[in-house]
């Protein structure tokens, strides 16, 4: 039984993915050719490619108004500190001594070298 239904069924799904085909093709050669889009031009910067300026990254990262809550690091101390120069202030300043005092000094939160903090 098992049998004979792969044998009916295995031509039939051929047959069909045959069919369809045939009018994918037809249905895509009456479409014509796709329209290739004019070349994009790159926008124009003042910066010299990669830099980014400071102040638009402080926007970016800038929370407004103060942080209340829990340190994001321990949970704990609500004293929060801004670190520099990528201005993430979720911090406390227990936190911070201690990763400043790390070879790398990276941010937590987005791997910037930190270069202090207020």
């Amino acid at each position: 039984m098992f049998q004979s239904m792969i044998f009916v069924a295995i031509p039939a799904l051929v047959g069909l993915t045959a069919a369809f085909y045939v009018l994918y093709k037809i249905a895509k050669e009456e479409q014509g050719p796709i329209p290739q889009r004019a070349p994009q031009r790159e926008p124009r910067t003042v910066n010299p490619p990669g830099v980014r300026r400071r102040d638009n990254v402080r926007q970016r990262n800038r929370v407004p108004g103060p942080i209340s809550g829990p340190c994001a690091i321990c949970f704990e101390d609500k004293s929060h500190v801004e670190l520099y120069p990528c201005m993430h202030k979720n911090i406390c300043e227990n936190c911070t001594i201690k990763i400043i005092q790390q070879r790398n000094r990276p941010c937590p939160f987005c791997r910037v070298s930190i270069q202090g903090y207020t």
